[in-house]
């Protein structure tokens, strides 16, 4: 368990230093996320049809991003199986809470359920980031 309060403590500080190096400060910047997400919810729910869908495709890709196979192959070095699937559960969860709270004030329990199974899903799938970044060294040579 103490390994869990670390890794989530150091992700909070990685976190707070982002916010601060933004030019924000963390408690301000919090508050300006918070209200963004509120602000963005409110405004999808009330022009877009099937707005509880895209809703979660959002909420899913937004833990996505944490299925990269570089940073679980790290996560994985580091920590035990047992703690590396916690950790990667938890993670997912953490990220799709203000969804899931959203959810329940709309009273959308389905959405609810779908979207914590499918981030409990996602702690097991992992994906390779393909990179967009063209050698230049090889394009250069063939042109001159």
């Amino acid at each position: 368990m103490k390994t869990l309060q670390q890794y989530f403590g150091l992700q909070l500080i990685m976190f707070k230093r982002q916010l601060i190096e933004f030019g924000l400060n963390p408690i301000l910047g919090f508050i300006i996320i918070l209200t963004a997400f509120y602000g963005f919810s409110i405004y999808l729910f009330s022009k877009v049809d099937y707005a509880n869908y895209i809703y979660i495709l959002i909420a899913l890709s937004a833990i996505f991003q944490y299925s990269e196979i570089k940073r679980n192959d790290f996560l994985k070095f580091i920590y035990s199986k047992n703690s590396y699937f916690k950790i990667r559960i938890l993670e997912n969860l953490i990220i799709v809470v203000p969804f899931i709270i959203f959810l329940c004030y709309r009273v959308e329990l389905y959405s609810v359920l779908l979207l914590i199974v499918g981030s409990i899903l996602f702690s097991f799938f992992k994906y390779k980031q393909k990179s967009n970044i063209s050698n230049t060294d090889t394009i250069l040579s063939k042109t001159f």
